[in-house]
């Protein structure tokens, strides 16, 4: 999960928006399932609560 987190953070630093992630995650529930989809959504949770610290 560390390399999902970085990845989230990078996203946010080249502009993408919290609500865009968070679709790209639900998209990739299609593929991934849907426990996938839980924890990537809990990562990227971490991550925007880390950037509101």
């Amino acid at each position: 999960m560390p390399q999902l987190k970085v990845n989230i953070a990078g996203g946010r630093k080249a502009g993408l928006s919290q609500e865009e992630i968070a679709e790209v995650i639900w998209q990739m529930a299609l593929y991934g399932g849907f426990p996938a989809a839980i924890n990537a959504l809990n990562a990227a949770l971490e991550v925007f609560g880390e950037e509101d610290s």
